[in-house]
């Protein structure tokens, strides 16, 4: 962890900054160069007379983690390095989201980047899955994507095929852990990831632990209610979630009650399709659009603070197609600031996510790094994964 966050670093600065003596550091590093997670990249710039120091970076080309992402129109599989980066993506459109076509397309795509790790000479650790329903002891539960896969344990589906580490994940707990490992969040101790689509997930890292309750599931932030009747229903069947007022769809159906507007109407189903990023261009005109957009960013302002408060959060990081619609998450910020608590004016701060789209899939893969950082030689184990056949 050391390493990575601050490369390139010598052996003396590692020694300074963990207070390791100079003869454990050169031990432990030899043993991190051997497994293949560390390599030397040359010698200092230092000018200064002496010995130029070794320099160290992490090693991008030997080990690598799969990366699972469930979304409800793609599954993509990927294979991430040490560093947070997608090297290879596979990706199929969702026909149909039963769970026998849902599990054959994940094991094809996993079985076909499995062919070439012998060729490319590298070792893959295990296999991270992020999937847009709350996970309780390795089962999806309830799931408004995918309904047929309530009560489905992939986890053990694909622990026994492959024989590996697997994790299995919400969503938006991935994307969390995914934005403060490789998002270079590194300093930020409560960090809050919010995913908007059709409805709201959120996952919560407090000191780089996920926040998980007693019963195995994580926060549902989307839930929380915030009125009496929002702007859709929610798919829970409450009718003042968060979502029903915040969402792509609670968006969608505010459209849809502008009546005789065929330009707005004819949308609607681009919104539902979660292609809301190229909405502004084609009516940032349109007063009755603007008008939407501008109650579902003030009503998720509400909630962020909401949020805040109750954390404490220092950063808020926000995803979602809809969040790339012009001024919008000025819009979310101001109305987080006319309701939020005084006391946290300065102590907080909104933001974009750096990953994207993607940082729930290169999240899976940050709870198998996570693994690795508190005990590197779990790799030994990573050789019969990388011989399957």
């Amino acid at each position: 962890m050391t390493i990575r966050r601050n490369a390139p670093i010598s052996r003396a600065d590692i020694s300074k900054i963990t207070r390791l003596t100079r003869s454990t550091v050169s031990s432990l590093v030899s043993d991190l160069i051997n497994m293949g997670f560390v390599k030397e990249i040359g010698s200092s710039n230092n000018k200064n007379v002496g010995k130029k120091a070794t320099m160290l970076d992490i090693c991008t080309d030997r080990i690598f983690f799969i990366s699972v992402m469930l979304t409800e129109y793609v599954i993509s599989v990927a294979r991430m390095n040490l560093q947070g980066e997608i090297t290879k993506i596979l990706k199929e459109k969702v026909v149909t989201s039963s769970d026998v076509s849902m599990i054959d397309i994940i094991i094809r795509q996993i079985n076909e980047l499995w062919a070439s790790a012998q060729a490319d000479n590298i070792v893959y650790y295990g296999i991270g899955v992020s999937v847009p329903a709350p996970i309780k002891k390795g089962l999806m539960m309830a799931s408004a994507s995918f309904k047929s896969l309530i009560g489905f344990n992939l986890f053990d589906i694909l622990s026994k095929e492959f024989d590996c580490p697997v994790h299995l994940n919400n969503n938006a707990d991935a994307a969390a852990l995914g934005e403060k490992w490789f998002g270079n969040y590194y300093n930020v101790d409560t960090l809050a990831f919010i995913i908007i689509d059709q409805g709201i997930g959120c996952g919560v890292v407090i000191n780089d632990e996920l926040f998980i309750g007693e019963n195995g599931l994580s926060n549902e932030f989307g839930h929380t209610v915030i009125g009496k009747k929002g702007y859709t229903n929610c798919f829970c069947g409450n009718p003042g979630c968060l979502s029903s007022f915040a969402s792509d769809r609670a968006l969608a159906s505010l459209l849809i009650e502008e009546e005789g507007d065929e330009k707005i109407v004819s949308v609607v189903d681009d919104i539902m399709k979660i292609e809301v990023n190229v909405l502004n261009d084609r009516l940032q005109n349109n007063k009755k659009y603007n008008k939407a957009v501008n109650s579902v960013a003030e009503m998720l302002g509400i909630g962020l603070a909401n949020l805040i408060n109750m954390l404490s959060a220092d950063l808020v990081v926000v995803e979602g197609s809809i969040c790339h619609i012009k001024n919008f998450i000025e819009k979310v910020e101001q109305s987080c600031v006319e309701h939020i608590h005084a006391m946290y004016f300065n102590s907080y701060s909104i933001k974009k996510s750096q990953l994207g789209s993607v940082a729930p899939l290169i999240g899976a893969s940050a709870f198998l790094y996570k693994d690795l950082c508190m005990n590197p030689y779990l790799i030994a184990n990573a050789k019969v994964f990388a011989d399957r056949s």
